[in-house]
């Protein structure tokens, strides 16, 4: 199932015109079979069948390169996640370019794992880091009019740049996922400019999710003025729309 997915991920991607694509996974999800099978795998086993589903891929469709991005759920002890991060580090390199960590920001703040990106520094791992996207759980009644949902930003602001500078000083991640409020704050945005640390924002996630009252609030224009590296993206695009429409709510001009 694993080598299915992974070689028709390469198939939708080159079918999209995409040339390099990251392709985000969480292994430790996919080990645990399901209610029709016993069999389960180890996290090494299943990175291992991904891969053998982007070799094929890339055979039939050789215009595109696909590699993985091994990521680890917040939820994880750090002691594990350390663990997970020497599995990703020890699979074939030239497929498992980076490791992340993805989930629930608002329980599991990115200071837990300074240790698991410290050990991916060592291993010679790229490190990105999911930040500042959703900082707490917030009920429906509380994002019902554009009001709460800019109510609720300006509350939460605080803690997503605090998640942002332990991501950027404290995990010294190369990559940021979301960092929602980063164009707010001139200084975050000349250190990751210099660096040529990249942010990738998914706006038509966060409308949806209302994370944000519209989308003027990421800030693109402002971070561009300040050189950071911007990618627009989707987030799921199996949940949200595809990637043309959210670079039209964008407004960007050519």
């Amino acid at each position: 199932t694993l080598f299915l997915m992974t070689e028709n991920h390469v198939r939708v991607r080159a079918a999209q015109g995409l040339r390099y694509v990251d392709a985000i996974c969480a292994p430790e999800y996919s080990v645990q079979g399901d209610k029709k099978s016993a069999a389960k795998l180890t996290v090494a086993e299943a990175i291992a069948a991904m891969i053998e589903g982007i070799k094929s891929g890339e055979k039939k469709y050789p215009g595109i390169e696909v590699n993985l991005v091994c990521a680890f759920d917040r939820s994880n002890t750090p002691e594990r996640a350390v663990e997970l991060v020497d599995i990703f580090s020890e699979c074939a390199r030239d497929y498992v370019v980076a490791t992340d960590m993805v989930c629930d920001e608002a329980t599991y703040g990115p200071q837990i794992h300074i240790p698991a990106f410290k050990r991916a520094k060592e291993r010679g791992l790229r490190r990105n880091c999911h930040a500042a996207e959703w900082v707490k759980n917030r009920p429906d009644g509380e994002k019902e009019t554009a009001e709460q949902v800019r109510k609720n930003f300006q509350e939460d602001l605080p803690v997503r740049l605090a998640n942002l500078r332990t991501a950027l000083f404290e995990l010294e991640a190369d990559f940021i996922n979301h960092g929602l409020g980063l164009s707010l704050d001139k200084q975050l945005m000349e250190f990751m400019a210099e660096r040529k640390i990249g942010v990738s924002v998914c706006p038509g996630n966060y409308i949806a999710s209302k994370l944000i009252p519209d989308i003027d609030t990421i800030g693109i224009p402002a971070m561009l003025e300040t050189d950071v590296p911007v990618v627009i993206d989707v987030d799921d695009d199996l949940m949200f729309d595809g990637i043309e429409p959210v670079v039209r709510m964008c407004g960007l001009t050519p």
